[in-house]
């Protein structure tokens, strides 16, 4: 009972060929979370589930672990600690960012991660600037964790410079749009007054 209770939804089941596995379900959704319970597969299939998302590993012959000390390793723990801090919008953002970098790195070793190779991924990112500083900004949260948990000695990230972003900012309306929106408020409207004010 106490298992069941540390993994709200999940529930257990046998397959056709009598083998335990276990099933995630809330509000309509479901989603599969294997047969090794409490294993780092499935706390990640659990934490996927929990956000809505079905996990694109599997769990039959020859699937693959993940490792620990790994990065895959990392983004588990990572979100375990940090996403029941953030609203559902949030992971959903931080997901973007983080899952292509897991998709492509996943299996490497933390502890093996240099400046240089912070540099690479960045540089891979080039024509995407903006995505390529958030991406930075995930890597050195999950990196920041790496060290709290004594895998690495230092954040590779830091010093790593983002890459200059520039915006062309808000547009000012000009005569005929101001006269246009006097047109829609007319005078003595808050809409009218606010717009005086302003100008």
């Amino acid at each position: 009972m106490k298992k069941r209770e540390k993994y709200p939804g999940a529930s257990p089941y046998k397959d056709r060929h009598g083998k335990r596995r276990w099933r995630y379900r809330s509000r309509g959704f479901t989603a599969e979370l294997g047969s090794d319970y409490g294993s780092d597969e499935f706390e990640q299939r659990y934490q996927d589930a929990v956000n809505g998302q079905k996990s694109k590993s599997s769990d039959g012959a020859g699937a693959s672990r993940t490792k620990a000390g790994t990065l895959d390793d990392l983004v588990t723990h990572f979100y375990k600690l940090h996403f029941p801090t953030i609203g559902e919008n949030t992971r959903a953002d931080y997901r973007s960012v983080i899952e292509p970098l897991r998709l492509k790195h996943g299996k490497k070793r933390v502890a093996h991660m240099k400046i240089r190779h912070v540099m690479a991924i960045k540089a891979e990112m080039h024509e995407t600037p903006m995505q390529a500083n958030k991406m930075l900004k995930r890597l050195s949260q999950m990196m920041d964790l790496a060290v709290k948990m004594e895998w690495v000695e230092a954040n590779p990230v830091v010093g790593v410079d983002k890459y200059a972003t520039t915006s062309e900012g808000y547009h000012s309306w000009d005569e005929g749009e101001i006269a246009r929106f006097y047109e829609v408020h007319p005078l003595g409207s808050p809409a009218h007054i606010c717009m005086t004010l302003m100008l």
